[in-house]
């Protein structure tokens, strides 16, 4: 049984976090791009995965009433971020104030871009700068939905696509919800970077990666802070590539989601 066209996945697993059966499987295609698998052997044909596909059925897109140009009054906040460290904000106040649980996606110290919940206001450090992979968003639907389920405030910072997963696998409108998508330029496989980092044979594996923020537009590779690799982007061949839209996932270069109707 096949979930949608191939050509549209966004992997925004929404199917896979749906699943009560765990019977979908998040692969590489021959693109190198993720894409859900059934296990036809566990899979009991309920269809839920069909049905909570954005594809297969688009989510609402509504066009703002109002639109604010803003950034951080707070110099330290927007020279370690990447645009003006609004996120930041939204972020802080909700862990100031205790109001609930805060969502976003960082890289690991394997450079890996993952989801993750953060607790505390040091942990959102992890959030900022631009990211241009896609990230991997495991199970974080279903921690959203307990979240919710406590009555707990959730903020969701991801791509369009990725907050329509969301929605629709919570499958109903939460008060206590906010979910803030961005003005994606394209999403780009985890394997192509893990590849191209590879091929640089660095004399040390490193564990932290920017794009942007402090050294604005530089891809940089460090190890425990330091820099040990450092490119503009016009020199840089993935930074580059990414710029030009050479290598996204098949379905960016006709985004649904592309629109002044925005997903909320």
């Amino acid at each position: 049984m096949s979930i949608y066209e191939s050509s549209k996945c966004t992997s925004c697993m929404a199917c896979y976090n749906a699943c009560t059966k765990n019977c979908i499987e998040m692969n590489y295609n021959n693109s190198n791009n993720l894409e859900p698998c059934i296990n036809e052997n566990l899979c009991v044909h309920c269809n839920l995965c069909l049905h909570l596909c954005p594809e297969n059925n688009p989510v609402q897109k509504n066009r703002s009433l109002e639109a604010y140009a803003c950034w951080s009054l707070n110099d330290l906040e927007r020279k370690s971020s990447s645009s003006g460290g609004i996120a930041s904000i939204f972020y802080s106040h909700f862990i100031t104030n205790k109001l609930g649980s805060t969502y976003g996606c960082s890289y690991d110290e394997n450079l890996q871009l993952k989801f993750s919940k953060a607790n505390t206001v040091e942990d959102l450090i992890k959030f900022k700068t631009s990211k241009y992979t896609q990230a991997y968003i495991g199970n974080t639907f279903k921690e959203v939905l307990q979240d919710l389920k406590e009555d707990k405030f959730v903020i969701f910072v991801g791509t369009p696509c990725q907050v329509a997963g969301l929605k629709k696998f919570l499958r109903k409108d939460f008060e206590k919800l906010l979910t803030i998508d961005l003005i994606c330029h394209g999403i780009v496989s985890q394997k192509y970077l893990d590849d191209y980092i590879e091929g640089l044979h660095l004399p040390q594996k490193p564990d932290k990666l920017t794009f942007r923020g402090e050294y604005n537009y530089y891809f940089n590779l460090y190890k425990n802070y330091k820099i040990i690799f450092s490119e503009k982007s016009e020199d840089n061949l993935f930074f580059k590539a990414f710029l030009d839209g050479l290598f996204y996932r098949e379905n960016c270069y006709t985004c649904p989601y592309a629109s002044i109707n925005r997903v909320r």
